[in-house]
């Protein structure tokens, strides 16, 4: 993430403006952070765009253009079409890029959904890390 007064990181990227994400990144551009935001809806973003955020046009986008970028999608289908669909999260990937998913889901998703995906995560050497307890 990248502070507006501050060259340590390039701005950050966030994808799932729902309730929780729109919240999480409102509070980030108010502590001073620059951020490129997509939705599914783009109306959900209007309020962000509005404060300064940059609009991305798929979350293909946003992850080429990104160091990292955090996610917050609610429902499995959702997740599913936001990081595997054709201009989803993944379709922008490379090696080196972090993604901080922020879904609110079993912790289990990504070892489920890596083999359906032709073991992305074991070809991408990621893994999961659980969240606190």
């Amino acid at each position: 993430m990248k502070r507006r007064d501050s060259d340590d990181f390039e701005e950050d990227r966030f994808v799932g403006l729902g309730v929780m994400g729109r919240a999480m990144a409102a509070n980030l551009m108010k502590a001073g952070f620059e951020l490129t935001v997509y939705n599914r809806t783009k109306a959900s973003a209007e309020t962000l765009l509005a404060s300064g955020a940059a609009w991305a046009d798929s979350p293909a986008a946003v992850m080429r253009a990104a160091e990292a970028v955090i996610t917050v999608v609610g429902y499995p289908r959702d997740v599913e079409q936001v990081y595997f669909g054709e201009k989803g999260l993944f379709a922008g990937f490379a090696l080196g890029k972090l993604v901080i998913d922020m879904t609110p889901r079993r912790r289990c998703w990504p070892r489920k959904s890596a083999p359906k995906r032709g073991s992305w995560a074991a070809r991408r050497s990621t893994r999961p890390f659980p969240a606190a307890t």
